[in-house]
């Protein structure tokens, strides 16, 4: 995959635009995009696009997968240098040389991002009730899927009051992120708070 194409797209329509737009590359298919679209509506000067693999289909959601659909949504919308592109992963199934792929990519388009969670999203959605992970702490991930409620029928109900908790969400995982510097988390934190203060600064009051 060539490193030197440019990723940031000008048009006549996209410069006068009046939203930011973030667009969200993960490899959830069910949980990630129903967390993240509460905040396509929060502010019209925010847009959120989230890039997710089809549903069913695990062998799209390994890293080198979201980094083509992402690549392949920019090439066809582009990207205004407002505007941010962000990966949200989970450590738990790949290996660390995936992660840093894209994590090199990030590195150099300084409107890309990366944001990991060891060893998954559900890490992030516990501290949004918790001040810290020792309640999980040597779970496997379908284990705090379980205690989180993942799995059961209201999950998509429970999930949208998810966000009202943001900030308590942020302030907790950034407490507990021992390498706040580093791409890469420790065991049982989240970056995803770097995400979540970005998308909190559009929100009214």
């Amino acid at each position: 995959m060539p490193k030197n194409r440019g990723y940031t797209r000008e048009s006549s329509i996209k410069k006068w635009r009046d939203y930011n737009l973030f667009v969200i590359a993960c490899e959830g298919s069910v949980t990630e995009p129903l967390y993240f679209s509460h905040f396509d509506t929060i502010s019209k000067r925010l847009k959120v696009d989230v890039i997710q693999p089809a549903e069913g289909n695990k062998n799209k959601s390994a890293p080198r997968y979201v980094l083509d659909n992402a690549i392949k949504y920019i090439e066809k919308e582009g990207l205004l240098k407002e505007d941010s592109l962000w990966f949200v992963m989970d450590v738990d199934k790949w290996e660390r040389t995936q992660l840093e792929e894209i994590a090199n990519y990030c590195r150099e388009y300084p409107n890309w991002h990366i944001v990991l969670s060891k060893p998954c999203f559900e890490v992030w959605l516990h501290l949004h009730h918790h001040n810290s992970t020792t309640e999980i702490e040597g779970l496997a991930c379908k284990e705090i899927k379980t205690q989180i409620g993942i799995y059961n029928s209201e999950h998509q109900i429970a999930l949208k009051n998810y966000p009202k908790h943001i900030k308590k969400a942020i302030e907790h995982a950034e407490v507990i992120d021992s390498d706040a510097q580093h791409y890469y988390p420790s065991d049982y934190t989240t970056k995803v708070y770097e995400l979540a203060k970005e998308l909190v600064s559009y929100l009214p009051g």
